[in-house]
């Protein structure tokens, strides 16, 4: 089936969109317009089915056996890669891969789903919090840190995360590291609830990447690269959207999201 006018359109237009702070996809090649031709496979995500440009999906064949759907596009231009051309194929292609799974979220209320967020920063039981729980998993028990592009990010309050695992394992094993706790960084809406939540590798770890001329690389000597899990909520879909990407572009997180709503939008079966 052919791709809908509106996606070609909107597909278009994305490599006008600025991608990252005090640069914009003019400095790069304009990747060819989708081909009108192009195969689409459909995707059901609860009541609702999609119409994805086969090479937009993960694997570039469809949604995976169990139902699942994963999609993936290159930054900075939030395209796919050609049909055909595999993002593992290049070093290139591989680090500047954003993956985005799509979820349905079933069997909640509705004010259930738009808390759904918040479960991702509290103790899995609230009112009863393993001790790990109260230092690791408990937004209020973390360090406030600034707020920057929108997001707030907590940190894991390492003085007290060191005398939780000395009090548990003794002071034999070898010491906690405060590399393997992830910074939270958080929108929170209005009504006190938040839209969005990223976990990123903490600023302790350096991003092992950069940015030229738009699209992301490695910095010679860095075999460890910071990379963020970013969570949101489409409503109209009752979707739950995780996607994952290099934390040099986490100032992007709503040119991402926007992304993703804009093409849930545009390809929309009728």
């Amino acid at each position: 089936m052919p791709v809908s006018k509106s996606l070609i359109t909107f597909l278009a237009a994305l490599s006008a969109v600025s991608v990252h702070a005090g640069e914009s996809t003019s400095s790069l090649a304009p990747l060819a317009p989708p081909d009108k031709t192009e195969a689409t496979v459909d995707a059901k995500l609860g009541p609702h089915r999609f119409r994805f440009p086969k090479n937009l999906y993960y694997q570039q064949s469809g949604p995976d056996a169990d139902g699942g759907v994963m999609l993936n596009v290159q930054w900075p231009h939030l395209r796919p890669l050609p049909l055909g051309v595999d993002y593992h194929d290049s070093n290139d292609n591989f680090i500047n891969h954003i993956s985005i799974d799509l979820s349905t979220v079933e069997h909640l209320s509705d004010d259930q789903y738009r808390a759904l967020l918040r479960r991702m920063i509290e103790p899995l039981d609230p009112e009863k919090p393993t001790p790990s729980e109260k230092v690791l998993d408990d937004l209020s028990a973390r360090i406030q840190g600034d707020t920057s592009h929108g997001l707030t990010r907590y940190s894991v309050d390492f003085e007290k995360f060191r005398d939780f695992y000395i009090t548990t394992y003794g002071t034999h094993v070898r010491p906690p590291d405060p590399i393997q706790n992830d910074d939270w960084y958080v929108h929170i809406g209005v009504d006190g609830i938040p839209t969005t939540v990223i976990k990123c590798t903490p600023v302790a770890q350096t991003d092992g990447v950069r940015i030229e001329s738009g699209r992301i690389v490695d910095i010679p000597g860095r075999s460890r690269r910071a990379t963020c899990r970013h969570q949101f909520l489409v409503p109209e879909y009752g979707l739950l959207v995780s996607l994952s990407y290099p934390r040099v572009i986490l100032p992007e997180w709503q040119t991402m999201e926007m992304f993703v709503r804009k093409t849930l939008k545009a390809t929309k079966a009728k």
